[in-house]
């Protein structure tokens, strides 16, 4: 049993070594390898410019996700600025000055609204 595990190694370093003396001379990648195998080739390289190019989409695409959340940001802060400078000129205070500046004889009503009711009993 041992001489079995031995010849087995020793067939496969042997295997082992002719390969990396093969690799070494460069006749494991000679013309005919590429002969052969063009059509694998081609599309081996196909996919890897393809993997290349869709990476660095998807990186610029992330990039400009980024600006534009940037952006959005800035967009909001303004849009609160700009509700905040509204809301300031719709309050009563800024109202009334604005009415009695420009003398349209308007004046804020002192009592509240009330409601009209009709009591049949009462008739």
């Amino acid at each position: 049993m041992e001489k079995e595990t031995k010849t087995k190694t020793r067939k496969m370093f042997k295997t082992l070594n002719i390969f990396a003396e093969r690799a070494f001379h460069g006749e494991v990648l000679s013309l005919d390898f590429f002969i052969k195998h063009w059509i694998h080739i081609a599309l081996f390289m196909a996919m890897l410019v393809n993997f290349i190019s869709s990476k660095y989409q998807c990186q610029t695409s992330m990039e400009d996700i980024k600006l534009l959340k940037r952006d959005l940001e800035i967009v909001e802060t303004e849009c609160v600025r700009v509700k905040g400078e509204y809301m300031s000129r719709v309050r009563e205070s800024y109202m009334a000055h604005l009415v009695d500046s420009l003398r349209l004889n308007l004046k804020v009503q002192e009592q509240p609204p009330f409601k009209l009711t009709y009591d049949e009993k009462n008739q």
